[in-house]
C-alpha cells in the first residue's frame, strides 16, 4: 500500500487498540487528555516499553468510567488468507466531541511485532512502519482525512493478517477531541485483548541472500514475525521487513561480517522452532 505522507494536525491521536478473536474489547482504561499540535506521533499505545499520550506528559490522566464510547471488533478469516476485518468504533454523547483519531500496535506475547496492517481503502487510515522504541514495530492510525472533523462519531475500517499461529496481544488507544486548538478538553481512551491466531505451523524457506552495505538480506517463504538468521549457527539480530514480513528477513549489521569472497552458511528459524534449509552464500567479491 502506498504510504501516506503525515498530515500536521491537532491531536486527536489515538494511540493502542487491543483486538479479540470474537470483537470483544476488554482491560479498558479511559482518561482525559489535552490537545496536541506538533503533528502525529507513534508508540504511544502502551505497549511494552511504550507510554500512552495520557502518561507522556502531554495529556492529563484524569479517568472516564464509559467504557462504550470506544470499542473495537475482529473478525476472523473465512478463508485461508488469514486476514481479519477490523472495526474501529469510537462514539459519545457529549456534543463537544467532534473530532476523532486512533493508534494500534500488534506484539506476540514476548513482545514481538505480530502480522502486518492492512491500510483502508477509503484513505481514512496510514501506515507507521519500523517505528516504536526498536524501529521494529508497525502501527496503523487514523489520517489526516480520518479525524472526521465535525462529525458525532468515528469509524474505521482495516484489515490485520496474520503471520504466526502465537498469541498475539493488540495495543490501542483513541482520541476523542474537541477541536478547539487547545491542550484541554480531550478523551483518551486505551485497551488491549488478545487473539491466537489459527496460522498452519509450516517451516520456513530460503530462497536467495543478498548483502547491501552492512545489511544481509535474507528472502524466502513462510518467515513468522520473530524469525531468526543464523550465519554459521550464530543467531544475529534479526527484523522482519516491515512491507513483506513473510518473506523478507533483515540483518542490519550482520553484512559487516561477512568478508567479500567469503562464504557462510545461512539459516532461519521461526520462534516455533521450526528451521529453514540451509544455503552457502559467498559475498561477491566486488561488493
Amino acid at each position: 500500500m502506498k504510504k501516506r505522507k503525515l498530515a500536521k494536525c491537532v491531536c486527536l491521536m489515538i494511540f493502542i487498540l487491543l483486538i479479540a478473536a470474537g470483537g470483544l474489547l476488554n482491560n479498558k482504561a479511559i482518561e482525559t487528555a489535552q490537545a496536541f499540535t506538533s503533528g502525529l506521533n507513534n508508540g504511544f499505545t502502551g505497549a511494552p516499553n511504550e507510554v500512552t499520550c495520557a502518561t507522556s506528559g502531554c495529556h492529563s490522566s484524569l479517568l472516564q468510567t464509559d467504557k462504550e464510547d470506544f470499542t473495537i471488533t475482529a473478525t476472523p478469516p473465512s478463508t485461508d488468507n488469514n486476514l481479519y476485518d477490523i472495526t474501529v468504533k469510537s462514539i459519545s454523547s457529549d456534543p463537544n466531541r467532534n473530532r476523532w483519531g486512533f493508534q494500534v500496535t500488534a506484539l506476540t506475547s514476548g513482545n514481538q511485532p505480530a502480522g502486518r496492517f492492512i491500510d483502508a481503502l477509503d484513505g481514512t487510515t496510514e501506515l507507521l512502519p519500523d517505528k516504536g522504541p526498536n524501529n521494529d514495530r508497525q502501527y496503523i492510525q487514523n489520517s489526516a482525512a480520518g479525524t472526521f472533523r465535525g462529525d458525532s462519531q468515528a469509524t474505521w475500517k482495516f484489515q490485520w493478517q496474520a503471520t504466526t499461529s502465537d498469541e498475539v496481544i493488540f495495543y490501542a488507544a483513541g482520541v476523542q477531541a474537541d477541536n478547539n486548538r487547545t491542550s484541554t478538553g480531550d478523551f483518551v481512551f486505551s485497551a488491549t485483548a488478545t487473539i491466537r491466531p489459527s496460522v498452519p505451523a509450516v517451516d520456513p524457506k530460503i530462497t536467495e541472500a543478498t548483502v547491501k552495505g552492512k545489511k544481509l538480506l535474507v528472502r524466502g517463504e513462510d518467515f513468522a514475525n520473530g524469525a531468526m538468521i543464523f550465519m554459521n549457527e550464530e543467531k544475529q539480530k534479526t527484523q522482519n521487513d516491515a512491507a513483506s514480513p513473510r518473506t523478507s528477513l533483515i540483518a542490519k549489521k550482520a553484512g559487516r561480517n561477512i568478508a567479500p569472497g567469503q562464504t557462510v552458511a545461512i539459516k532461519v528459524k521461526n520462534p516455533d522452532g521450526r528451521e529453514s534449509n540451509e544455503i552457502m552464500f559467498t559475498r561477491p567479491a566486488d561488493n
